[in-house]
Order: C-alpha cells, then sequence, then structure tokens
C-alpha cells in the first residue's frame, strides 16, 4: 500500500475499509470460482455417467436382439402356418411353436423362456401356456 502518513485519519480508514471490502469480494470471487469450478466437476462426472448408462443400455438392447434373433432363427416355425415368419416379424409378433418352446424350455429353464416371453422377445402361440417350475 502507499505511504498514508500525510493522509487525513478519517480518509486512511475509509481506504482501510475499501481495501478491506475489496478483499472480502476477492475472497468471494475466489469462492464462486472454485464452486463453479466444483460444479463444472460435477457436470462432467454426471455426463459421463449417463454416457456409460446409455452405452450400457445399447448393449444390453444389443444383446437381446440378438438373443432374440438367435432364438428366433433356431425355433421359429415354418411359414405359412398363420404365424409371421420370424426374420420379417417385429420383435413380440415371433411366435414359435409347442415343441419348439419345450427345446426352449429344455435347453434354458421354464423361467428364462418365461422372462423371455414377458419382455416380447417371444410370442406363446394362442392357448398355449408355459409349464410351472418344478
Amino acid at each position: 500500500m502507499a505511504d498514508l502518513s500525510n493522509v487525513p485519519e478519517a480518509i486512511q480508514a475509509a481506504l482501510a475499509d475499501v481495501q478491506a471490502e475489496f478483499d472480502a469480494y476477492q475472497t468471494a470471487t475466489g469462492k464462486v470460482t472454485e464452486s463453479l469450478a466444483a460444479l463444472a466437476l460435477a457436470q462432467s462426472s454426471v455426463n459421463t455417467a449417463l454416457s456409460t448408462q446409455i452405452e450400457s443400455k445399447s448393449a444390453v438392447e444389443g444383446a437381446l436382439t440378438k438373443l432374440t434373433d438367435d432364438i428366433a432363427a433356431t425355433y421359429s416355425p415354418p411359414q405359412g402356418v398363420g404365424v409371421p415368419p420370424a426374420a420379417d416379424a417385429p420383435m413380440g409378433e415371433r411366435a414359435i411353436g409347442d415343441g419348439k418352446i419345450l427345446a426352449l424350455i429344455a435347453q434354458y429353464g421354464p423361467q428364462f423362456v418365461a422372462f423371455l416371453v414377458k419382455l416380447g422377445v417371444i410370442k406363446l402361440p394362442a392357448g398355449a401356456s408355459l409349464p410351472s417350475a418344478a
């Protein structure tokens, strides 16, 4: 600070008050800057988490689609029996015959097949039901 020996005491006190207010302003500005930096870091973390969640969701959807296509290709009914062909039918409209449902149950278990039906991956023929788990 400059030499204030020739400046009246009241002015020195006022200058000291101004300096104190300026120091407080700088401190507050620094805290705001730190808070903004923390907020930006938090936003970046949220964006990363959302991106990871979206990628995970896409991976699960891709795996489910592949599983659906694999099951439909393996257990699809013959064309012309009143059920849309598996390759052309949208998910949830891929009905499979009773014998193929039993083959799926034998290979994967009734809970998994019920799960696929619940998800709409496969559709049971009209009047068909899954056996209960023993």
